[in-house]
């Protein structure tokens, strides 16, 4: 018995769509990756809440906004890279993840670059109050411990590592995003349409039947409930 064409093209497409020992491997490099780069924003937000940066110019709310983003983002990767790492997917479904994926995380890099430790830090300021009035008064110079430049410097060694993973992880999507729409090729599939056959819906009603008797005696008129 001859196959539906319908179902030779889903096939098809499903065999291309395997994985390969390749895509194995960058599946295997996204998920230590994710690890790695998650435990890099781990310590950059321990950094800010421990270290004299979380003081100076309320920089470390924005901070620790963007870390706390990005790590959302590293475990979204990391609970994909085991996916693929145990279960084959369909082919549409890997296609959207990956495109997904790849364009949150490198958009939310963007923002991961403002937080960055500038010169600003650890650098003399001026607390102004909010809002200024005019007429008031010039506060004095504030000036951050003397360790405030070594903090800065590890967290610009946290955040820089992680910023470097989630930046590998974003392209490893992207490539495996690229992979699967040529080795599927599933726009060059002939026919779109759904299988034959025949839909077929009963709908069953019931009539019931009641008398009202008005002063002791039967009107004469019937109710038809549906």
């Amino acid at each position: 018995m001859e196959s539906p064409r319908w179902l030779d093209d889903v096939v098809s497409v499903q065999q291309r769509a395997r994985p390969s020992p390749q895509m194995k491997f960058l599946a295997a490099t996204t998920f230590c990756l994710s690890i790695f780069a998650l435990i890099s924003l781990i310590a950059s937000f321990i950094i800010i809440l421990a270290s004299p940066l979380g003081d100076i110019h309320g920089w470390n709310h924005y901070a620790n906004q963007q870390i706390i983003r990005l790590a959302a983002l590293v475990i979204a990767s990391l609970a994909v890279s085991i996916v693929y790492l145990l279960v084959n997917c369909p082919a549409l479904l890997s296609i959207v993840i990956d495109a997904v994926l790849a364009g949150f995380i490198i958009a939310k890099l963007n923002g991961f670059h403002g937080a960055y430790p500038d010169l600003s830090l650890c650098m003399p300021y001026r607390d102004y109050p909010y809002p200024r009035r005019p007429g008031s008064p010039v506060p004095p110079l504030i000036y951050p411990p003397p360790q405030c430049k070594d903090w800065k410097l590890a967290l610009k060694v946290t955040m820089g590592l992680a910023a470097g993973a989630a930046i590998v992880i974003g392209l490893i999507s992207l490539g495996l995003l690229i992979t699967r729409l040529f080795r599927t090729r599933f726009w060059k599939r002939e026919s779109w349409t759904l299988p034959s056959g025949t839909l077929t819906f009963t709908v069953s009603l019931k009539f019931s039947r009641l008398d009202i008797t008005e002063s002791g005696s039967n009107s004469g008129h019937d109710l038809i409930h549906i």
